[in-house]
């Protein structure tokens, strides 16, 4: 049985545009909305009486791993693909 609990309060708040603009795209990859997202936020807040978010630290190391995941990536297929530089083409290049 789903609890039906009734929206009745606006809620607005300041954040940064870019930021939010993702977490919008994100949440439409996800199959909801931001909207959809936060309330279920405030409910899991409300009943569980807990917070359980990333750190700013933690979220920054995240987000640090996925753009060093994404680099990797993005140089395996570029390997695969032929486009690579031996250590001959290296050290020409460098003088080395």
């Amino acid at each position: 049985m789903v609890a039906i609990i009734e929206r009745n309060r606006d809620f607005k708040f300041l954040t940064n545009k870019e930021l939010l603009e993702q977490a919008k795209i994100n949440s439409k990859k996800q199959g909801t909305t931001l909207s959809k997202a936060l309330d279920l936020f405030v409910k899991q807040v409300a009943i569980t009486g807990e917070i359980n978010l990333m750190s700013e630290e933690e979220l920054e190391k995240e987000r640090l791993f996925r753009q060093l995941q994404t680099e990797v990536n993005e140089s395996i297929a570029e390997y695969k693909t032929g486009k690579y530089y031996t250590e001959e083409d290296l050290n020409e290049r460098y003088g080395l």
